[in-house]
């Protein structure tokens, strides 16, 4: 009897920091869930919940039940190298080098330093924004934690809701600039003689597009499943 009860526990703090990260109202929650709005408003003020609804919760929030039994702890990181991290890390760089290498005569196809430059900088701007300026600097300074464990970290989920808007805003540049260049591209189309445009400057349009999805997935995803890790870890 002892052990359903516990089954059927979630800490209030931990859920609703992991729905306000999400940047979701109880009621999206509620909607997400298939549960009353009046069970979650239950759940985050008692932490008393039924089995199913502690799944449901759960897999909404891409969690394993467990995870929200417990409270963020309060510190995270031993300071520790993460060779992982640094394997990986030059995993991708060596592949990248080889594409690079393969196209040697024609290297501009995947190497723009402009084009990253509006990427990075359009990103940025845009958290800025959103986040303000100290939580976007310090919350890409955690990059260097998939290298190397930060040492006794306070409030490291502080950083999770700014790196997934940050995620979104890669994307969103992305869209914005490939848009960009296609217009330009058909602009100069028009003014030729045939008055259109190539396929290969459509494709090429295309280069901002790649650079924001390896932003966003190389780096950014990475960087908050990364601190996702440290947070859940109870030891």
């Amino acid at each position: 009897m002892m052990q359903e009860a516990v089954k059927s526990m979630v800490s209030p703090t931990k859920l609703k920091s992991m729905r306000v990260e999400n940047g979701w109202s109880q009621e999206k929650l509620a909607s997400i869930t298939g549960l009353s709005l009046r069970t979650i408003q239950r759940i985050e003020k008692e932490g008393k919940c039924s089995v199913e609804s502690k799944l449901a919760i759960a897999a909404a929030l891409n969690m394993t039940p467990s995870e929200l039994l417990h409270d963020y702890p309060e510190k995270v990181g031993d300071g520790t190298l993460n060779y992982g991290g640094i394997v990986g890390l030059l995993s991708i760089l060596g592949l990248f080098s080889l594409l690079v290498a393969w196209e040697w005569k024609n290297p501009e196809i995947f190497i723009n330093p402009m084009n990253a430059l509006f990427i990075g900088l359009t990103v940025f701007g845009l958290s800025m924004m959103s986040s303000g300026f100290q939580a976007t600097v310090n919350a890409l300074g955690t990059v260097v934690w998939i290298f190397k464990q930060p040492q006794d970290q306070l409030l490291a989920q502080a950083h999770l809701p700014v790196l997934r808007r940050v995620l979104v805003y890669c994307y969103t540049a992305g869209v914005i600039w490939t848009l960009t260049e296609v217009v330009e591209a058909g602009f100069y189309g028009s003014q030729t003689s045939n008055n259109s445009m190539s396929l290969n400057d459509i494709l090429f349009s295309m280069q901002s597009l790649l650079y924001a999805v390896m932003l966003a997935e190389f780096l950014i995803r990475p960087l908050i499943n990364r601190i996702t890790w440290l947070l859940s870890r109870q030891d």
